[in-house]
């Protein structure tokens, strides 16, 4: 999730995490190759579907080759074919049938930029195998954007459809980043998630030409992640503490605080998550997807933190 202001304190398990605002851009970010650490599949019905599909491969993408070189960030201006390429490979639509043109506006700044450009194709694959996800504009309060995996549903914020279509559009990706993510069978609240999804908008910021300004929450993940990798992990951690965060691959506290979750629960849905989560850490195969996904994770942190310090 896309917020003006980072919360300090977030209920256990918060469907949502907060993240920058429209002065979010973290400045002339160096580009980061996105292939180094290899994705292992997930299990489960939405990559079932994907993969009995002609385009599985599409839906790795993003992570198996993505490499947006600074060449392609200097090409990175609105083209009418690169818009009509993101109208058709965004993967979402608008519910509201007056809303689809802005919707198409947004897709269209998205695909001036190369890193979105890959993930607006990585989710159109994977749509490919369970359907397009819907798109309402809505009112968030300090939000600018939501993905509800319970409803599978995205939400931008409603001033997104008057204007501010360069924000919007960092701010759809950053969205659709969780999309992938929970298709691939991962603890639905990890804080891993946040940091991969805030890195990577982060990158499509800095190539959309989005510059943050002074005391913003994305000049603090800056500020962060150039000091160490260590030093932005405990400022995320910090920022979301009621998040899943895997810690010398102690999965038994992890086990532990979903129960004690579950424990202060009465909703149906958010009892079917936990569960849905407890058997995906309870499972040899779940875990070891969930160990790899955080290895990919550190190392982007690891090749952001280099690639800041290399250009300053």
């Amino acid at each position: 999730m896309l917020s003006t202001m980072p919360s300090p304190v977030l209920r256990p398990l918060a469907m949502i995490a907060p993240q920058a605002g429209p002065d979010m851009a973290a400045g002339p970010l160096p580009a980061f190759s996105f292939g180094e650490a290899p994705l292992v599949s997930g299990r489960g019905p939405i990559l079932d579907a994907a993969r009995a599909g002609d385009h599985y491969a599409e839906l790795y993408s993003f992570w198996d080759n993505g490499r947006a070189g600074p060449e392609a960030m200097a090409r990175a201006e609105p083209r009418p074919a690169a818009a009509a390429r993101a109208r058709a490979a965004g993967g979402v639509h608008s519910e509201v049938a007056k809303h689809a043109g802005r919707l198409d506006e947004i897709l269209a700044a998205a695909a001036a930029s190369p890193t979105a450009m890959k993930v607006l194709r990585s989710v159109r694959g994977l749509a490919r195998g369970r359907g397009a996800v819907p798109v309402r504009f809505k009112e968030l309060g300090n939000s600018l954007g939501e993905y509800d995996y319970f409803k599978n549903v995205l939400y931008l914020s409603l001033p997104y459809l008057h204007g501010d279509t360069a924000n919007a559009a960092a701010t759809v990706t950053h969205e659709l980043i969780h999309i992938l993510q929970h298709a691939q069978d991962l603890p639905a609240e990890s804080l891993e998630m946040e940091m991969e999804a805030h890195i990577v908008t982060l990158q499509v910021m800095a190539e959309l030409g989005i510059r943050s300004q002074p005391g913003s929450f994305s000049e603090a993940m800056v500020r962060e992640l150039r000091k160490s990798p260590e030093a932005f992990v405990a400022f995320m951690r910090d920022q979301l503490p009621g998040k899943l965060y895997l810690e010398d691959d102690d999965f038994e506290s992890l086990r532990d605080s979903l129960e004690d979750d579950a424990d202060h629960y009465t909703d149906s849905t958010r009892l079917k998550w936990i569960n849905r989560d407890l058997g995906i850490l309870n499972s040899r195969s779940g875990r070891m997807r969930y160990r790899q996904f955080c290895v990919r994770v550190h190392n982007l942190i690891r090749r952001s933190h280099q690639a800041l310090n290399r250009d300053t």
